[in-house]
């Protein structure tokens, strides 16, 4: 291996190091270890080495990284083996020793350069020699590192945790869909490197299925960095977060309900509706979503004024205009808390998300605009991300956002107005006042989620205080995907109603999808909204609701605890809530350290107000905490997934 030396072998202890740096999941055959550690290497001679210090000032490492390596950008390292080590530089010390090998102990400073590194020997300006190579990540357990977090069980959580939820739905229908990070799997032997085409091929068909981020990652690879998933925005934001934990960055997945997007920072939204009250377009000044996801990352920012070290949005931008990812800006959260507008641009942007106002406009026939009473339209009061060590939805607003009428987010509030009105960024930022000397008041109540295909029972109340009015109101339907954008119209009703003075009236009126004039698209939501006009002038209130759909419900039933390699059964039901049959179904399980490869299982019919029940076997190889994962797919719905967790255990010792 080497001559200078007479270098027989290199041991680089693997196993002793992966664990002790926590990355024994990554690799039982490769070194991955973590900046700012020390780790140990063995050295084995050909022949015994009696004159030790002349031979050890004549020894020297090199550590290197990248296509071309430099000293220059740190991406290179020279350093002596001594019997005395330096923890802030890169450095070497000879913890044991005898005439056959050296035991030494290499220091990779704190803010090292991160990736794929050669370590080489020279020996009295001979040509190097390799003794091997290492990944070097990001290190969280130390002190001087960047990412540094003080918590262990955060560390275990927002690093090496691949069992992720991601919310989604509505503020008040929270759905938890779970996702694989696959953070050490993609790391793993290499195996996130191009694979083979009939791999490829296989993996492709589930990168609709949004189960984990390998196969998306494992795709753009072999595809050698072209687009692959032109899909929801929430795969972005968890394929980002595996990469971070795969860097050896904290990370998480945290979801906005109710984000104004496209507004250019803008304080105010515009929204459009016809006399029907169904939605007009797109507003001229961006979008509500239904949720929006984020990834933040945990680290120091020493370039930025005092304060904003701790969690940091990924921000993506895409240059142009585009549609293609050109690059990330980082933003404090307590940037967007503050509304420190001029730390960075993004802020403007991720402040108005949480903060703007919305604007309600009827579109009438003759095509003039027309301003409604309608009720304020909150952004940003809840937004969440998984507990730490568990499956609750842990709520985070408080980190975004000072609680809604307090006098700190008055200030913030009027800081930021003040702000943009200063570089004539907002014409208004104030939205304008709706005043009549005669209201009416509008109320609408429904249901937070209804089941696919099922009826629910929607109110609208309507206030007179005043004189008698004569009101036309209207009731709409429509499909809305998660982003805001406009799926189908589905259903509408007009009423006249006369409102006698100082009278309170609650229409109820059922809300069935058979009443829908086309099928609801898969993975939408039902915008419900109500319009009411009055008087000789037109004037009109308006309210309205999101409201999620629910597939039938997946139950799965399996023992909390298990034994490593003993057989585990899980029993699966499913059952047919619909007023159609269920065809062609088909279960696919899947489980990173409970099966091996994801099995699939087609099963007849299921007729409505019936159960299937099934049983899978499989053998758990990985201790601690594991997750199932069932999806359910047919005819009426795709994608129905629920998942169980189960802690293996070693198996017991027999006497």
């Amino acid at each position: 291996m080497g001559q200078a030396l007479g270098i027989k072998s290199c041991d680089f202890q693997v196993a002793r190091n992966n664990e002790e740096h926590h990355t024994k999941a990554l690799s039982s055959r490769r070194l991955f270890v973590r900046r700012g550690q020390p780790f140990t290497i063995i050295l084995h001679f050909r022949a015994p080495v009696h004159a030790f210090l002349p031979a050890l000032k004549k020894v020297a490492l090199t550590a290197q990284t990248g296509e071309q390596p430099s000293k220059v950008n740190k991406t290179q390292a020279t350093f002596q083996i001594s019997s005395l080590g330096d923890q802030k530089l890169w450095s070497a010390v000879v913890e044991e020793r005898d005439a056959q090998s050296w035991t030494i102990s290499v220091t990779t400073p704190a803010d090292a350069v991160i990736g794929h590194y050669s370590l080489l020997l020279q020996f009295s300006g001979r040509k190097p020699c390799l003794l091997g190579q290492f990944t070097l990540l990001f290190n969280p357990w130390n002190r001087d590192d960047a990412v540094f977090l003080n918590n262990e069980a955060q560390r275990r959580e927002y690093l090496l945790n691949q069992n992720g939820l991601i919310y989604l739905g509505t503020a008040d229908c929270i759905q938890a869909e779970s996702w694989d990070f696959g953070q050490l799997h993609a790391l793993k032997e290499k195996r996130v490197l191009p694979t083979p085409q009939t791999q490829a091929t296989e993996e492709g068909a589930l990168l609709n299925k949004r189960r984990g981020s390998v196969p998306i990652l494992r795709q753009w690879l072999t595809g050698r960095g072209r687009p692959v998933y032109d899909g929801q925005a929430w795969v972005l934001a968890a394929v980002a977060c595996t990469v971070l934990r795969c860097l050896g960055i904290p990370a998480r997945v945290v979801t906005t309900f109710a984000s104004a997007q496209g507004t250019g920072g803008r304080l105010l939204l515009d929204e459009y509706y016809n006399e029907e009250g169904l939605q007009n377009g797109e507003g001229q000044r961006g979008r509500i979503w239904i949720f929006q996801t984020s990834t933040e990352c945990w680290m120091t920012r020493p370039a930025l004024p005092q304060g904003y070290d701790g969690w940091q949005i990924l921000h993506p931008c895409a240059p142009n205009g585009g549609r293609v990812l050109g690059s990330c800006d980082l933003v404090p959260v307590r940037a967007v808390k503050e509304g420190m507008l001029g730390l960075t641009p993004a802020v403007s942007d991720l402040f108005a998300a949480i903060n703007a106002s919305c604007v309600v406009w009827k579109c009438r026939e003759d095509g003039k605009l027309e301003l409604t009473d309608s009720n304020t339209k909150y952004v940003g009061n809840n937004i969440s991300t998984k507990g730490v060590g568990s499956d609750r939805c842990e709520d985070i607003t408080q980190n975004y956002k000072y609680p809604e009428g307090s006098l700190q987010e008055k200030e913030v509030l009027e800081r930021v107005k003040k702000e943009r009105m200063k570089f004539g960024k907002d014409n208004g930022i104030c939205p304008p006042s709706f005043q009549t000397a005669n209201p009416l008041y509008l109320f609408l109540k429904a249901p937070s989620s209804l089941p696919l295909r099922g009826d629910g029972q929607i109110s609208v109340t309507l206030i007179n205080h005043s004189e008698q009015k004569a009101v036309q109101l209207a009731i709409g339907v429509q499909a809305v995907h998660y982003n805001g954008v406009l799926a189908a119209e589905l259903w509408r009703k007009k009423l006249s109603l006369t409102l006698s003075d100082n009278l309170e009236k609650t229409i109820t009126i059922g809300l069935l999808f058979s009443y829908f004039e086309q099928n609801v698209p898969e993975n939408t939501f039902l915008r419900l909204t109500a319009m009411a006009t009055y008087s000789e002038s037109s004037l009109s209130c308006f309210a309205q609701e999101d409201i999620a759909i629910c597939k039938p419900h997946l139950a799965i039933k399996m023992p909390e605890k298990a034994e490593q390699y003993q057989p585990l059964t899980a029993s699966v039901s499913i059952q047919n809530s619909l007023d159609a049959p269920m065809e062609d179904c088909v279960i696919s399980i899947l489980g990173r350290g409970l099966i091996h490869r994801e099995r699939s299982y087609r099963f007849g019919s299921v007729w409505p107000e019936n159960t299937m029940c099934t049983q899978f076997q499989f053998t758990p190889t990985h201790l601690g905490l594991q997750r199932l994962t069932v999806e359910v797919d047919c005819n009426m719905f795709q994608n129905l997934t629920n998942y169980q967790s189960v802690t293996v255990v070693a198996p017991e010792l027999s006497a």
